[in-house]
């Protein structure tokens, strides 16, 4: 563990210092990425308020004392920086720090730098003490030999002081805090995987020629480790020397550097030389040199990103990293924007690299359109795949560690938008109305069953009684979109509804195509089907919504290679009821089932009985088509990450065409994907669905009364009525 307290306060009696506040926070943004400084700010309450330029005395002194005693409490080391005004007595070597309200020439009202480093040294529970002082006569402000040696820890403490200037000397323009930034975000070539304090202030002597930077180190801790106290991590050191990139990196980059010629193509891509490449490419005035550029600074920041990811989400795994590409899919930045589909035997370190390669070459405007991009360059892919896999390893994409790497990868926009996209995904706060037709025998009811839910639960329940005839249902749909729109708050939409229909109906009938008023369900909607026995389960099936639970964690993986996790049935194995209920039974069908044929229809009807109880996820041709082909295979490996809500939308485009009325214009391929996608029905079950199903079956209200027959009139109320209830807050699912 390391915490940083950074101290920046302008003296009200001093020169103003320009810029301050900010120098203080790119010191800050440095220290605490995870690639470089590997520090958390201290918790100390108003720690933010230390750097920005208005402390006082006291509120310095009391933030730093505070700031060792946390540090102490969790046996971490101590990073101080100090930026400012210093003075120090020409008869002593002490730095006094001049906060706000301090007076030169006082020592009463400043803050007594070394006499706070030496308490930080002594503190029991702190592993070791760095300072870094940025104000005139730094020096000053090193602990004395009785302050390193003596105290309560009798010299068993380490220290490292980096100074901006000699104990008698100015310093400049806040130079040294500006370069420090710098130097530590570049890293330093040929030194190793951490920068000492010692290696930093040789770095910063080739850059701060109008001030002398010094620096002491004292180690007196026997069992301290050999590497000692280390500033920050090295972000130009490559632990491997056979290249940094991947076969999809080193193939963009080769395909770069087959039009310019000042690079050789056979170079080991470690770190370092991608950086050197990129200030070549940078520096060159032929055109071919900008795709060079572009695609070296985006395979960087790829590199940069796989290391903060294998330090920040220790738990990683290949089954993680599945997940999260299917997350990165689904949060494509553009239409059109072609998935990730990696190789089946890809997985581990490897599958993060292609991940993340994928994600700076192929979905980054600028690359993509072989020129600059609104983009600003690869932060916002890369964002994507942060938050990807933050939510597949069950961890928080906003703490302050992925924060740390935005800034580093000035990508703290991108990371923004890629956090709304992410919950944008989730559904459980989104409100969906369901239609049940569970209470059928056989195919229609004679009652209809709404719920508004959101997430797992419904917050409203009704039922609707109706003629037990398609067209009796059909005509209670209006009344039911009705209530639920109006228990939703004023102006929000109702997106999503979800059918539950017995096999029967599911085979033939399409109610995203029933008008509701005005306008057919599914023209602004997305409509999802899923399977009535769902939903109180019969004693036969019970247990079917945990075995569909367990396979779609088999889906989560997407596509491999470009297929869709889909096991598709022949028409040979499904003519056989018996033996294909054997090969149900012997779990010869461990992913989504695709019916590659669709059978006359009372026969449809029986096969979706007899699979869905098996599958969470079941694909048929639709009506007027014989048998699904590459082209249905090929939509769904590539519309994947947009399922099942894709569906609504080539749906609604194909009602278009068939009316002859053009739809929005799409590229030509997608075009053709989507017209595939419309020839296929499914029956979708996800985990939010599943939830709600064992909502249901536990912990279900009772209906409230159904509404008359269609044909009977509503009768006049006999009273005020109480208005339905709503709940002011609702229970957050704890994951």
């Amino acid at each position: 563990m390391r915490h940083v307290l950074v101290v920046a306060s302008q003296c009200a009696a001093e020169e103003e210092l320009p810029g301050l506040a900010e120098v203080a926070d790119g010191v800050f943004g440095a220290l605490t990425d995870p690639r470089v400084g590997g520090c958390v700010e201290s918790p100390v309450p108003g720690a933010a308020r230390m750097r920005a330029g208005a402390a006082d005395r006291r509120e310095v002194d009391g933030a730093v004392r505070e700031a060792i005693l946390r540090a102490g409490a969790a046996g971490a080391v101590l990073v101080l920086v100090f930026i400012g005004h210093g003075q120090a007595p020409d008869d002593a070597a002490t730095l006094h720090f001049l906060a706000r309200d301090s007076r030169p020439g006082e020592m009463a009202g400043a803050v007594d730098v070394g006499a706070l480093l030496a308490a930080a040294a002594d503190q029991p529970g702190v592993d070791g003490v760095i300072a870094l002082l940025d104000t005139c006569q730094a020096a000053a402000g090193a602990p004395g030999g009785p302050a390193l040696t003596g105290g309560y820890a009798q010299g068993l403490k380490r220290v490292a002081v980096l100074m901006a200037a000699t104990a008698r000397r100015p310093a400049y323009d806040l130079d040294f805090s500006r370069e420090l930034t710098a130097l530590l975000r570049r890293g330093v070539p040929d030194a190793g995987p951490l920068l000492s304090p010692r290696t930093v202030k040789a770095g910063l002597g080739e850059r701060l020629l109008r001030q002398d930077t010094t620096y002491l180190e004292y180690d007196g801790d026997p069992g301290a480790p050999a590497t000692g106290l280390w500033l920050a991590r090295n972000t130009r050191h490559s632990v491997s020397t056979t290249g940094a990139l991947g076969p999809l990196g080193a193939a963009e980059l080769h395909d770069a550097l087959a039009e310019w010629t000042q690079a050789d193509p056979g170079t080991a891509w470690t770190p370092d030389a991608l950086d050197r490449l990129a200030r070549s490419a940078a520096a060159s005035l032929d055109p071919a040199a900008l795709r060079v550029r572009e695609t070296a600074e985006a395979l960087l920041a790829a590199v940069a990103t796989g290391r903060f990811l294998t330090d920040w989400a220790t738990g990683l795994s290949t089954p993680h990293l599945r997940t999260a590409i299917v997350t990165v899919n689904r949060m494509a930045a553009a239409p059109g924007t072609p998935p990730l589909a990696p190789p089946a035997a890809v997985g581990g370190s490897e599958l993060l690299r292609h991940l993340l390669e994928f994600a700076v070459l192929r979905t980054t405007p600028a690359l993509l359109s072989g020129g600059p991009g609104a983009s600003g360059g690869p932060g916002g892919a890369l964002a994507r795949c942060v938050v990807a896999v933050a939510g597949a390893c069950g961890l928080d994409p906003g703490d302050p560690a992925v924060l740390g790497w935005a800034r580093g990868a000035d990508a703290v926009i991108a990371l923004n938008d890629a956090r709304e996209a992410y919950a944008g995904l989730r559904e459980d706060h989104v409100p969906r109305l369901v239609i049940s037709l569970h209470a059928a025998p056989v195919d229609w009811p004679e009652s209809l069953a709404g719920f508004l839910r959101v997430g797992d639960r419904a917050r409203h329940q009704r039922e609707f009684a109706c003629v037990p005839t398609r067209s009796g249902v059909e005509e209670r749909l209006p009344e039911i979109v009705e209530w639920a729109e109006s228990l939703l708050p004023a102006g929000e939409p109702l997106r999503h509804v979800d059918i539950a229909a017995p096999s029967a109906v599911l085979a033939e009938w399409h109610p995203e195509h029933v008008p509701t008023g005005l306008y057919e369900l599914g023209a602004d909607r997305t409509v999802t089907l899923r399977w009535a026995r769902r939903l109180g389960v019969p004693r036969r099936l019970r247990g079917i919504n945990g075995e569909a639970r367990r396979r779609l964690a088999l889906l989560d993986a997407g596509p491999t290679g470009g297929e869709a996790p889909v096991d598709w049935l022949d028409p040979v194995t499904a003519q056989d009821t018996t033996a294909l209920k054997g090969l149900l039974r012997m779990r010869r069908f461990q992913r989504a089932i695709g019916v590659d044929h669709r059978p006359a229809p009372p026969r449809l009807a029986e096969l979706l009985e007899t699979l869905l109880p098996y599958t969470p996820v079941l694909f048929w041709p639709g009506a007027g088509e014989g048998r699904a082909g590459d082209a249905h295979r090929d939509c769904l490996g590539l519309l994947w990450p947009r399922l099942p809500a894709g569906f609504g939308e080539a749906y609604q485009r194909r009602r278009l065409a068939d009316a002859g009325v053009p739809a929005p214009h799409l590229p030509p391929a997608e075009q053709r994907l989507l017209d595939a996608l419309a020839e296929l029905r499914t029956v979708w079950h996800d985990r939010d669905w599943l939830d709600f199903c064992l909502w249901y079956e536990g912990a279900a209200p009772p209906p409230e009364p159904a509404s008359p027959e269609p044909a009977s009139p509503e009768p006049p109320p006999t009273g005020p009525t109480p208005p339905e209830p709503t709940p002011t807050s609702t229970p957050e699912d704890p994951t």
